[in-house]
């Protein structure tokens, strides 16, 4: 569970109080990525803290580098608090997951929740057909999350296989080659009451007073809210 806000342009950038009801919704860690033009990689950091998600924003809006996807974070299967399961994740076998990152490889975010006994079916069934498919693993010893396995799992398959999970989930790939953007699923344009900016989310919970007020997400079904 998440909120995710894609950007493209100068119109689709939060505004700070905005980024603050998100992370007030998301307590638990934030990730970030925008493709660098003069570099030609992805430049991805996650775990961090607010002021660091909107410092890496401004400097990329500065230099003109207008790809990027930012990432709220409230829980998921796997270790709800380990900022090793904070997305994004690359698309890639044996990948080390590192929490700051400059690649080529495609960055996957992911919000809704994927059965992990479906997830893990597919991955026997890669791992039985590739010996070199290394199942992957948190270097924090945490259990790895479904958007963990499914990036993983995405190295191996057409991406396409996404449009099958859509019904109550929503998916985005940024291109490590040239910073191109792809959705699946049915995104949200909110606008931001602060900037007039319209916002592509993967949600508007963070537009929900029941979210900006509550403290203890165990106590409700995230079935509900997805």
């Amino acid at each position: 569970m998440c909120v995710i806000s894609v950007i493209e342009n100068l119109d689709q950038i939060p505004s700070k109080q905005t980024t603050e009801l998100m992370e007030k919704s998301n307590p638990h860690g934030n990730g970030f990525c925008y493709y660098n033009k003069k570099s030609k990689c992805i430049y991805m950091k996650k775990g961090i803290t607010l002021d660091e998600l909107n410092d890496l924003t401004n400097a990329a809006k500065k230099e003109g580098n207008l790809s990027m996807i930012q990432h709220y974070r409230i829980a998921s299967s796997g270790n709800s608090e380990s900022k090793l399961n904070t997305h994004g994740f690359l698309i890639e076998n044996m990948s080390n997951n590192d929490l700051e990152t400059y690649t080529n490889k495609d960055v996957f975010f992911h919000n809704g929740t994927l059965d992990m006994d479906k997830l893990n079916e597919i991955a026997i069934k890669i791992m039985t057909l590739n010996k070199y498919a290394v199942y992957p693993t948190n270097k924090d010893n945490t259990e790895i999350s479904d958007s963990r396995l499914c990036s993983w799992i995405l190295s191996f398959v057409d991406h396409s296989i996404l449009n099958l999970f859509t019904d109550n989930n929503k998916f985005v790939i940024m291109n490590g080659k040239n910073g191109k953007i792809k959705k699946y699923g049915s995104w949200d344009l909110v606008k931001d009451e602060n900037n007039n900016n319209t916002l592509v989310t993967s949600n508007n919970y963070f537009k929900q007073t029941y979210f900006q007020y509550i403290t203890d997400f165990s106590s409700y079904d995230n079935e509900n809210y997805m």
